[in-house]
């Protein structure tokens, strides 16, 4: 066997040694009673929350982009008078 199929071996190893100690960790994460027990503590709490409808969420996510896009012209509005400002008047930049 050549050197370059050892380091084809070796390349491999470690990422497959990572992968199975990960999957074990999880595992026993997961069977910890007081961790099992936060799970289904979480379950119950996701099925307590009131879901938005679609077009509830059509008109939040419109309200958000409203407000981004509004908030973003007065900024550059800002910018650009102070800039005025500086350069025009002040002689300043």
């Amino acid at each position: 066997m050549t050197l370059a199929g050892k380091g084809l071996e070796f390349q491999f190893l470690l990422p497959g040694l990572l992968l199975v100690a990960s999957l074990w960790a999880t595992y026993r994460l997961v069977n910890f009673p007081v961790f099992a027990d936060f799970l289904i503590a979480v379950e119950a709490e996701i099925n307590k929350v009131s879901w938005p409808t679609r077009p509830e969420l059509f008109r939040a996510s419109l309200v958000v982009l409203i407000f981004i896009f509004s908030m973003a012209v007065i900024l550059a509005l800002f910018d650009l008078s102070w800039s005025l400002l500086f350069r025009k008047v002040l002689h300043i930049l």
